[in-house]
């Protein structure tokens, strides 16, 4: 099965650029594109937010927004998924670990719906410390890093201070299987 996205997650890029560089950004980014990622980026309203998309369209505009607005610095990644969730979720404090704890489980059951194939697990380490683990969907670093953004975005617009995320298995390491992130706050 092909990995495929949500449009809501091609919407947050635009928005992104938009905000990151202004509508020049995207007179830049534009004819740094090919196929399907152009006609969208070109006419960005034609975006279906609960609409599929291939997952090598985002991929393709996340990398291009790298090389061509960030001029390759690849913390843009960190920055787009930290984007991401600022247009996604609403800041709220609910900053109890019990409740940082409910609101990530509750954002790993949407992962089903924004991303194809997949599923996500939650465990928890302890109070202020929780594993989320990706199993089925092949990533890449570039990924990986929105992911990281977006995750530790979310919770911080939930009230959680200190927070730190990494990633200690990939599922570019074909030992992994999974991508596991670790995330932390205080």
């Amino acid at each position: 099965m092909a990995q495929r996205v949500k449009g809501l997650t091609l919407r947050s890029r635009v928005a992104f650029v938009k905000h990151t560089y202004g509508s020049e950004g995207m007179t830049r980014l534009v004819p740094n594109l090919k196929g399907q990622a152009r006609e969208l980026m070109e006419s960005p309203a034609t975006i279906n937010s609960s609409g599929w998309y291939d997952f090598d369209v985002q991929l393709e505009i996340d990398r291009a927004i790298c090389k061509v607005l960030a001029k390759g610095d690849a913390s843009i990644y960190l920055a787009m998924g930290a984007y991401s969730a600022d247009f996604q979720i609403s800041k709220e404090d609910t900053s109890s670990p019990e409740d940082l704890r409910r609101f990530l489980k509750l954002q790993m059951t949407m992962f089903s719906h924004y991303f194809k194939p997949g599923t996500v697990e939650m465990v928890t380490v302890s109070d202020n410390e929780v594993l989320i683990r990706i199993k089925g969907f092949a990533s890449v670093r570039e990924n990986c890093d929105t992911n990281m953004g977006f995750l530790k975005r979310s919770i911080e617009l939930r009230g959680a201070e200190g927070v730190t995320i990494d990633e200690p298995k990939c599922s570019q390491d074909p030992t992994a299987g999974v991508c596991e992130y670790r995330l932390r706050w205080k």
